[in-house]
């Protein structure tokens, strides 16, 4: 389970076609600072803190939903 402080990485999944290409997929180092679990769908939204540079491009790969949080470590 994500926690408050956690280091993670989003990285971006295949679109559509699924094809993963030659390259390794794109990824951006966050830390997590707020999670808000949906209770009546199970979803949770994550807000993470991440480099300014990399904030316009994490918008926009969270938009498609294309994305997965990889948890880095744990700091405690």
């Amino acid at each position: 389970r994500l926690l408050n402080g956690d280091h993670v990485r989003v990285v971006a999944t295949p679109g559509q076609q699924g094809d993963l290409g030659q390259e390794p997929p794109a990824t951006i180092t966050a830390t997590v600072v707020g999670l808000y679990p949906n209770g009546e769908n199970g979803e949770t939204v994550v807000s993470l803190e991440v480099p300014e540079g990399q904030a316009a491009e994490l918008a926009a790969r969270a938009a498609t939903g294309k994305v997965a949080l990889v948890l880095d470590s744990r700091e405690r």
